[in-house]
């Protein structure tokens, strides 16, 4: 495939690109709201602490007018002509939605993103989930060097062309810390989020990875100190910009820090390496929807995937965790495990297991499973 270059001049904010290969763009001198629109008032920073200043209490009357936050009738709500809500990533991601990926570290959180990033870009699909059109992706990574994320993402492309035949999506672009004077910052600080602003005209999903690194300074179970990054992803909501943030899970398996980060996602996804997973394996995770607006049935059913790297490309499998569990139950069963020594192993409960066992006994007598398992061991 065509070799990626690495631009050193910002890309311009909603021009389309003709180059055909992925561009990695760096914002080092991105100009403030104030400068740029030539109206805005400028930001007060705290420049010692990098964090904004106390505001000012400001009248509602005094900046948006007394009508502001005149209510409406319901009647006249139900007249609104209002855009249908459509789907960026079919179903996980929303148009104007706050989708949340996390994970332990080494899990495959950010080859899941890069996924998603290249799979919107270029309105194609990675793993259950699909793109209705090419849309611009603006993906901001603050922690992996800048070489291993061109590999990433030339794997990804490799897998696009193979499979379309298409080259490297110009929808997408990329602003890579390690590349960024001084690193891109702590984007709870309006200053970098001013900085920031300029190169989101157009763009349709904005992928944070990780919160971790590209807000810094912040104390993660303090909820108060998340509130800065909240309203940021509210008013790009209201912009019509989709959000997904890339997360560490803590010890517990939970996303780490406060739980009212969780409070206005629409979507929260959690990767959970397998019980019997190895280290040898790689990136093997089983996808678990922990919160989703609208997804039901099918779409809401947990998954298993596994990445491989063939001939220089992406190449992803996917189990339905049950028939991955079922297996095990069926090998551990064919050695002679009771029902509670099965569930003490597998961390499945024992009433899953005796369900299961079931389901592979009426298999068995429908010639798909081994003898020894339809015949299983004792219930307990």
């Amino acid at each position: 495939m065509t070799d990626m270059e690495f631009e050193t001049s910002p890309f311009p904010p909603a021009a389309p690109q003709a180059a055909s290969d992925l561009a990695l763009a760096i914002v080092t001198d991105a100009p403030s709201i104030a400068q740029r629109a030539g109206d805005a008032p400028p930001v007060a920073v705290d420049d010692a602490a990098g964090e904004p200043a106390a505001p000012r209490a400001v009248e509602a009357s005094e900046s948006f007018g007394a009508d502001r936050l005149r209510p409406i009738p319901l009647a006249r709500l139900f007249t609104l002509d209002l855009k249908p809500r459509e789907m960026v990533l079919d179903p996980i991601i929303p148009e104007e939605g706050l989708a949340m990926l996390y994970g332990t570290r080494g899990t495959g959180k950010t080859h899941v993103a890069l996924g998603i990033a290249y799979a919107v870009a270029t309105g194609s699909g990675f793993l259950k989930w699909r793109g209705d059109r090419p849309r611009r992706v603006l993906l901001i990574d603050g922690e992996m060097p800048a070489q291993a994320l061109r590999e990433r993402l030339e794997r990804v492309a490799a897998a696009g062309a193979a499979e379309t035949g298409a080259a490297a999506p110009a929808q997408l672009d990329i602003i890579a810390g390690d590349l960024v004077d001084r690193g891109i910052g702590n984007l709870a600080s309006p200053s970098v989020q001013a900085e920031l602003e300029p190169w989101l005209d157009g763009v349709e999903l904005l992928i944070l990875d990780n919160l971790s690194s590209l807000t810094a300074a912040l104390r993660e179970n303090d909820a108060d100190a998340w509130s800065p990054i909240q309203q940021w992803l509210l008013r790009l909501r209201r912009r019509g910009i989709s959000v997904l943030i890339v997360h560490h899970a803590g010890k517990g398996g939970e996303q780490r820090g406060t739980s009212s980060r969780e409070d206005v996602l629409d979507t929260s996804i959690c990767l959970r390496r397998p019980g019997d997973y190895s280290p040898t394996e790689g990136a093997r995770f089983e996808v678990h929807i922990e919160k989703g607006r609208g997804i039901h049935g099918a779409h809401a059913r947990p998954f298993e995937a596994q990445l491989a790297i063939v001939d220089g490309r992406t190449e992803w499998t996917m189990k339905q965790i049950e028939d991955v569990e079922r297996a095990r139950i069926a090998a551990l069963l064919d050695l002679g495990f009771s029902i509670r020594s099965i569930a003490e192993e597998t961390g499945i409960h024992r009433s899953k297991v005796l369900r299961l066992k079931h389901r592979i006994a009426v298999e068995a007598q429908a010639g798909e499973a081994s003898p020894a398992a339809a015949a299983g061991g004792p219930d307990e």
